[in-house]
């Protein structure tokens, strides 16, 4: 099933699918394609680059320390399947969870190089002075486009979520997707060698749009 949109309807019931590594944490592995994955990666080489950011008090701030990577928009021919697993991803665990109406932000396309990183945060915002969409996020949801094993390969970079007292790892191979309450508290470890490329998106509350 060479199909990404297929191969991920045909998940749509996580239950019977998806693994659930940690509560309330489902993983979907090879959801996207390696070659869908290759393509990706050489779509996000060939776009602009700009210094990732972090959100505070409704403005968005550049804080290496914080959050250390580049965004790479891609054009929507070249997002589109990526998307569109991913939301099928995330409304599949809300179907599970019992979910409100929800849209899309995103995907963005992440490269984190040598030294790379993401402090842990959450997604979710209660800061009044944040976007309503940002605040009305409800699930988080990664694919790693690449890992050990591809070309590129990198190390390093993992994804830890801490679910409860202790952190857990991701399972994160090229191609799967992971999907995660965004109010839970994470980060992406430092990367030692090599390249990470990543999309993130997140399902946001349709009606906190008229609450903003």
């Amino acid at each position: 099933m060479n199909d990404p949109t297929r191969r991920i309807a045909a998940l749509a019931d996580p239950a019977s699918a998806g693994v659930e590594f940690a509560a309330g944490c489902v993983a979907w592995p090879g959801a996207v394609p390696r070659a869908l994955c290759a393509r990706t990666i050489a779509a996000m080489e060939a776009a602009g680059a700009r210094s990732g950011t972090v959100l505070r008090h409704g403005a968005e701030e550049h804080d290496s320390a914080m959050r250390a990577c580049t965004e790479h928009p891609l054009a929507p021919a070249d997002a589109a399947a990526v998307a569109q697993v991913l939301h099928t991803a995330g409304t599949a665990l809300l179907a599970a969870t019992g979910g409100a109406a929800v849209a899309l932000d995103g995907p963005l396309f992440c490269r984190y190089a040598r030294g790379g990183h993401f402090r842990a945060h959450r997604d979710r915002s209660s800061d009044r002075a944040d976007s309503a969409v940002v605040r009305g996020r409800r699930i988080s949801l990664v694919c790693l486009l690449n890992d050990a094993d591809s070309t590129p390969a990198f190390d390093g970079g993992a994804l830890v979520l801490y679910p409860g007292q202790r952190p857990v790892n991701a399972p994160l191979a090229a191609g799967t997707v992971v999907a995660f309450p965004s109010d839970l508290l994470h980060e992406v470890r430092p990367v030692r060698l090599g390249t990470r490329y990543a999309a993130v998106a997140w399902l946001f509350d349709v009606p906190t749009l008229g609450a903003a």
